[in-house]
């Protein structure tokens, strides 16, 4: 809104949508409520039933939009009339819907009971009034009649409010007042009122009727008396514009609504539209009775809210009355998205299965669900006043009736959901059911499980491919022993192509699961070798069973059940797990920064180990040759830390690999030799079916095969095919059946053999193996069948046998419509004997049939899309399908798996320049340019692995300044200044980072970019700084601190402010430093950034710490600590935790820092925070050490061997000085001075020279000789 007023008038709008004694409970707080989303009211209350909107809706269906505007018009007419009645009356509308209403009397003492219920009692007969007066509305139809029951009670009810403030909340009214009027309109009638006789006692003498079901009163309006009705405490109106209030409401309401809400419009229009509509009913909680109601009900409410939007669903309600309690969810509505009907059975039996989770933090009711799906009215109905977004429709009444037909722990389906679902689920049907409001019979279903997609076994391989392979095999069986005895291994099985490395790997797999061992596989390839983390993302996938058919959503719960089962002090990893297996949305998804990386793999290394208590872990590993690089670092990271874990590495890769073996530690390498001349020919005769070889056939496979396997079997087959040998079955025997055998030219390669045996086959077959290669390795026939003509599609019956008995492929016998390439390196000799112009044809062939098919369901399949399109060479759609792709991962921070999309998305803008027009080529170029700027600013700003990256970096920075020529676009080429002295800093090439942020600073200057100006004299005074040019450093920062005066951009002056703080502190300028730190967090404060605050606070407790103001130091670190946990921040926290504990320590209370210290470790172990992890291990081992606990030297230890291995430089000779003071106490003097002195000699190589000036103050302590 661009005023106060409009401002105010959103305000109002919002309001609207939330029940009134909400509002009053946050303009005007009552003491006697716990809070305003938490109250205990004592009401008159009243049920009301509309008859007549359901049919309505019907009715209006089939005249499309003209219908539902008819239809939104006359509901809201009905509405808004009762809506006027009730504020008159001081009611409060609790909720309303489609056909129902609730609305309450609210009297704060008891003595107001009978004035509430007269109230009510004469709204109640208003409300009658009203709508017996209104016509008859006109439908195609004929007229149709409104009309309403209602039920009167009073009682106690609780308002409580339920969800998570930053997704979405929920409110409900339940109670015995609530579930009294509920209970009394089941004995009303159309234009009548009933209340039940308790509530009759306050009114007695004022009206009369007749006693119903022994326990309730058919008011009679006509001996209502004609007393006074005195209204209770008005609800106040919100009368100025409240950011605070807005925060609060928000969350009430879906984000399409608020978008409406924020351009001044009351809401969505009403429309029919198809809608999956969920009801599920669930455990009746006692908020009389049970003290813990409350606490349960938001711990499931928010498990809902974070579920539900997984699934494109929209949670509407939640619900109490005759029913018990309800949730009411739409998919389809206020937005469509595609399978909604698939999305609604998902999500329900996702839900159902949270009760698989062994452990969880929240409470779980039984559950019975009810769906429906059909074209329903959706829309805003109800006045100014009070509204709700409701759908409308028979559909939604059905859902309720099975709802309350299932069983606890069931979901029932209607037929029109079931047959959209049934090819994805599998399902019982049920005939002849009847349900109430129905007169015919219903055939409904039963939802039984997911149809789940089966993963193709590994190959069947006959025994003979493992002659001469015994000693091998028994050496990876000693190696299995050691893994169960708790000695983790990682082994190599290393030989050239073909010579069986897959087949050993295999079969030691299926020898590994006889044991109750897991398996868990990956291949890496040379398509994959430029995907970061592509190894980890496919034994991430296996190890949580990420089922590629299945949805997202159902995938990220899997990850979510079996984190709270088997790992819960982890389980809030489970988003990143998401993000980096992109299964999760965007309300889930986290920064997959580099950091991140580092502590998740961490944590991975410690679940691995968890779940190695139970089985035995199989990691297999093949074509090891082609890892990624950032794989390859957290491989040689979790390699070297096997030693007391059940954990198996097996990886396969060729000979002539070229491994780095600081990476890896010790690896066992099996290296696979060759056949000897005997077992050649055993392997011959084996694969000939044990049919004597001629003599002359033995030396000749002898002497061209050199031991190889697959090229005994490769000959074999070709010669077969050639007819120079065949088979006598008869006389089991191989017959030579030409002239000279020796004559005939053989390849001298595997891979050439195949290649001569492949190009044997008949143009069909061929045809089929290309396909299936273009695909991949496990290839399903469904797109075969689309990639062939039909008249080959009509011969796979016969054809793949035969391939199969030819030994090209294998068809699995557990799944159907599927094959396997046999050997796996026939597919690549396939794929690359391929001519481009066919590669093109087949890649755009699946790429259209994958669009088609599966669309944009999961990023996933947008990849896969996106791939074939690129191999296709089709560029626009390579645009149009990178586009989302590059969106999400920039979004996610994952920048090195972007810079392959973006460059497709480059070379694809580049290669339509040639034919497109300047302007079109400009817009493409921009996008293009926007991309790279996104790219480079997070790949610049993470604080690792860039220089891994260096000359990419570089080669993108010059992109960026071209395009910045080309578009004259300045600020980029000011951009682009910036980002490469931040790379040159990084790189350590301070003069050059200097020089390069001095141009960008000139240029920013010309076009008085203030804020861009203030950024980069944040980094020129940090550059400056390391360059030891300290006066020009403070000549930039006066500069700065003039031009933020100027500026008043609290977030960029706050960055600026720490900096230089941090700096001034590197200095020992403690004086400036705190300056600095203060104008810190007043520009925090400001700027209402609370990470940014509780840094300041933090920063200005080290000074006062470096200072000896413990005092001070301790309350600023307490303060920042308590903001930390406000942020739920675990990395914070134990951050802040070890400044606590070092302040208790240096202070002289050693208990009280190891109680900071050990809550500190416990957070960063949680968190993955791996300098919080070590910097805590050290003074907790240190303090242990000393206080002879024995896991003491252990922790320090390890909090040492991180320091090293992640080169946090300064607290490697830190923890080996608390070391070698912990060996002193305990009476180890010769120990603790040869520490003493390697702490000395490193913190004196890394400059820390204030450590080397504590250490000398130990020595002189103890009187010992100093050291120089």
């Amino acid at each position: 809104m661009s005023s106060e007023l409009g401002s105010l008038e959103y305000l109002k709008l919002l309001r609207s949508y939330v029940p009134g004694n909400l509002i009053a409970g946050l303009l005007e707080p009552d003491p006697h409520h716990e809070s305003p989303f938490q109250q205990n009211l004592q009401a008159a209350s009243m049920f009301i039933d509309i008859a007549g909107f359901t049919p309505l809706s019907e009715k209006f269906q089939k005249l499309g939009k003209k219908g539902a505007d008819h239809l939104t018009r006359t509901i809201n007419t009905f509405f808004r009339g009762m809506i006027d009645i009730i504020h008159e009356y001081g009611g409060i509308i609790c909720s309303f819907g489609g056909d129902a209403m609730n609305v309450i009397f609210h009297y704060p003492e008891e003595s107001e009971c009978a004035r509430a219920v007269w109230t009510s009692l004469r709204c109640a007969t208003d409300l009658q009034t009203f709508v017996q007066g209104s016509k008859a509305i006109e439908t195609p139809d004929g007229p149709e009649k409104i009309d309403i029951k209602i039920g009167l009670a009073h009682g106690p009810i609780f308002f409580t409010c339920s969800g998570n403030k930053d997704l979405s909340m929920r409110y409900l009214f339940s109670g015995p007042g609530i579930d009294a009027c509920a209970e009394a309109e089941k004995h009303s009638a159309r234009s009548k009122i009933v209340m039940n006789l308790s509530t009759f006692y306050f009114v007695q003498g004022k009206v009369s009727g007749e006693v119903v079901a022994d326990h309730y009163l058919m008011v009679d309006p006509s001996t209502l008396a004609s007393d006074p009705v005195t209204l209770g405490v008005p609800i106040p109106e919100v009368d100025h514009f409240d950011i605070g209030l807005v925060d609060v409401l928000k969350p009430f309401i879906h984000k399409s609504i608020n978008d409406k809400l924020l351009v001044g419009a009351e809401g969505l229009i009403g429309e029919i539209r198809p809608v999956t509509t969920v009801f599920i009913k669930f455990t009746t909680l006692d908020f009389l009775r049970d003290l813990n109601a409350r606490r349960k009900l938001n711990s499931f409410i928010e498990q809902i809210v974070r579920m539900v939007p997984f699934y494109n669903g929209y949670f509407s309600a939640i619900g109490a009355g005759d029913k018990g309690m309800t949730l009411l969810i739409f998919f389809g509505a206020p937005i469509s998205f595609e399978k909604e009907e698939e999305s609604a059975v998902q999500f329900s039996l996702d839900l159902l299965s949270l009760a698989k989770m062994k452990k969880r933090d929240f409470w779980l009711p039984q559950l019975q669900i009810g769906i429906t799906s059909g074209p329903v009215f959706t829309g805003n109905v109800g006045s100014k006043r009070r509204r709700e977004y409701t759908i409308i429709g028979d559909k939604i009444n059905l859902a309720a009736r099975l709802m309350v037909k299932a069983n606890e722990g069931e979901v029932l389906i209607d037929s029109e959901t079931a047959a959209k679902v049934r090819n994805r689920f599998d399902l019982d049907e049920i005939s002849g059911v009847k349900v109430k409001g129905k007169q015919e019979t219903l055939t409904i279903f039963r939802v039984k499980k997911v149809k789940k997609g089966k993963k193709a076994k590994r190959p069947v391989v006959p025994d003979e491919m493992f002659i001469g392979r015994e000693e091998v095999m028994a050496s990876l069986s000693q190696i299995s022993a050691d893994v169960s005895a708790d000695h983790g291994r990682f082994v190599l099985l290393s030989g050239p192509s073909g010579i069986g490395k897959t087949l050993i790997g295999y079969r030691f797999a299926n020898f590994w699961t006889t044991k109750n061992g897991k398996v868990f596989e990956a291949t890496c390839n040379t398509v994959n070798r430029s995907k970061p983390l592509s190894l980890w993302m496919e034994l991430l996938s296996d190890f949580f069973g990420i089922n590629p058919e299945n949805s997202d959503e159902a995938n990220y719960l899997e990850v979510l059940i079996k984190m709270n089962t088997y790992y819960p002090e982890y389980s809030s990893w489970a988003p990143y797990i998401g993000t980096l297996l992109n299964i999760v949305g965007e309300e889930v998804k986290v920064e997959a920064d580099i950091q991140k990386q580092k502590g998740f793999f961490e944590v991975f290394l410690k679940m691995l180990k968890t779940y190695s208590r139970e089985h035995d872990i199989l990691f297999l590993i093949d074509d090891l040759q082609w890892i990624d690089e950032s794989s390859e670092e957290y491989l040689g990271f979790i390699t070297k830390h096997l030693g007391d874990s059940h954990l198996c590495i097996l990886g396969m890769a060729r000979d002539d690999w070229n491994r780095t073996p600081d990476l890896y530690g010790e690896a066992e390498v099996l290296a696979i030799p060759p056949l000897t001349d005997p077992q050649t020919k055993q392997l011959a005769k084996a694969q000939c079916k044990n049919a004597l070889i001629p003599e002359q056939l033995g030396k000749y496979i002898v002497a061209k095969s050199e031991g190889h396997p697959f090229y005994i079997v490769e000959l074999l087959n070709l010669l077969v095919s050639k007819h120079a040998i065949e088979i006598d079955d008869v006389a089991n025997e191989v017959r030579i059946v030409v002239d000279d055998i020796e004559t005939i030219e053989m390849p001298n390669t595997v891979q050439d053999l195949i290649r001569t045996r492949f190009d044997t086959l008949d143009e069909g077959s061929k045809l089929i193996l290309k396909a299936g290669a273009v695909k991949g390795t496990d290839v399903p026939l469904e797109i075969v069948r689309h990639l062939i003509p039909d008249s080959l599609t009509n011969q796979l019956h016969t054809i793949l046998p035969a391939l199969q008995e030819q030994n090209f492929i294998q068809l699995p016998p557990d799944v159907e419509d599927q094959f396997l390439f046999r050997p796996l390196l026939l597919r690549d000799i396939i794929y690359d004997s391929m001519l481009k112009g066919q590669l093109v044809e087949l890649h755009q062939k699946i790429a259209a049939y994958l669009e088609n098919k599966e669309g944009r369901s999961t990023i996933a399949k947008i990849q896969d899309i996106a791939y074939h399109y690129y191999q296709a060479e089709q560029w626009v759609k390579v645009l149009e399908y990178c586009h989302p792709i590059l969106e999400q991962l920039i979004d996610a921070k994952k920048y090195e798996e972007a810079f392959e999309y973006f460059e497709w998305y480059r070379r694809s803008t580049q290669e339509l320049a040639r034919t497109q027009t300047e302007e079109e080529h400009k817009v493409r170029s921009r996008t293009l340019s926007r991309f790279l700027v996104s790219i480079l600013d997070i790949a610049i700003n993470i604080d690792q692995f860039k220089m891994r990256h260096f000359e990419r970096l570089n080669t993108l920075l010059d992109l960026l300044g071209k395009l910045a020529e080309t578009l004259h676009i300045r600020v980029n080429y000011v951009l682009m200044l910036k980002l490469r002295g931040i790379l040159y800093s990084l790189k350590g090439d301070v003069q050059r980072a200097v020089d390069h942020l001095s141009s960008a600073l000139d240029e920013a200057t010309r076009l008085d970019q203030f804020e861009e100006i203030l950024l980069i004299q944040r980094e020129l005074i940090r550059n400056l700084q390391r360059n030891g040019q300290w006066e020009e450093a403070l000549v930039q920062l006066e500069a700065a601190e003039t031009l933020a005066k100027t500026v008043r951009n609290p977030r960029v002056n706050a960055l600026l402010y720490l900096t230089a703080g941090t700096h001034a502190l590197y200095q020992g300028d403690y004086p400036l430093s705190k300056r600095l730190y203060e104008a810190f967090l007043d520009n925090a404060t400001e700027a209402r950034i609370e990470l940014f605050q509780m840094q300041a606070i933090s920063n200005l407790g080290v000074i006062a710490h470096y200072t000896s103001h413990f005092d001070e130091a301790f309350n600023h670190y307490e303060r920042a600590y308590k903001i930390a946990c406000k942020l739920e921040s675990q990395i914070e926290m134990a951050r802040n935790l070890h400044n606590l504990g070092e302040v208790c320590y240096d202070s002289g209370d050693a208990l009280k820092a190891l109680e900071f210290f050990s809550k500190g470790l416990e957070l960063a172990d949680k968190a993955g925070f791996i300098m919080g992890y070590m910097a805590n291990a050290i003074y907790v081992g240190y303090l242990k050490l000393v206080n002879n606990q024995s896991d003491g030297e252990r922790i320090l230890q390890e909090g040492i061997r991180i320091a090293r291995e992640y080169k946090y430089e300064q607290f490697i000779p830190l923890g080996i000085f608390r070391l070698a003071q912990a060996y002193i106490v305990m009476g180890r003097t010769d120990d603790g001075l040869a520490k003493l002195r390697e702490a000395y000699d490193t913190a004196r190589e890394i400059k820390y020279i204030k450590l080397c000036e504590d250490i000398n103050k130990y020595m002189d302590e103890k009187g010992w000789v100093q050291f120089s």
